[in-house]
């Protein structure tokens, strides 16, 4: 996940802008003990969006899910339990084995018009 170049802060909070409608954004630096998720956590982040999109989250280019990112002038916050994402009938058995994170924007969706921020690993 790349920051924008176009970032929107409100209250201090600085988020990232995907630049790419058509390849959205991923980061694959998970595999890092630094990043990598604690075992039993969630998957916690914020985002800003005054245009209804959806998008689909992914983790190791297998397991998805696909997030409404609902309209709103303020900015919210989203959490995910890694058995949400899913890959032939599957669950993610825990986010500390995902290596890669993606958004890509559903067909029609334009993942450019969502700021996101702060991604963090909650208990």
């Amino acid at each position: 996940m790349v920051p924008c170049r176009s970032g929107r802060r409100s209250r201090g909070l600085q988020g990232f802008r995907p630049l790419d409608n058509r390849r959205g954004t991923r980061n694959i630096q998970f595999s890092d003990p630094k990043w990598k998720a604690p075992k039993g956590s969630n998957l916690s982040f914020r985002f800003y969006c005054t245009q209804p999109q959806k998008v689909v989250l992914s983790a190791n280019r297998r397991f998805t899910t696909e997030l409404e990112i609902t309209a709103s002038n303020d900015w919210q916050s989203m959490t995910l339990m890694a058995k949400q994402l899913i890959s032939h009938g599957v669950g993610l058995s825990d986010w500390s084995v995902a290596d890669s994170i993606g958004i890509m924007p559903t067909p029609g969706s334009d993942i450019t018009k969502v700021v996101f921020a702060e991604f963090e690993w909650v208990k």
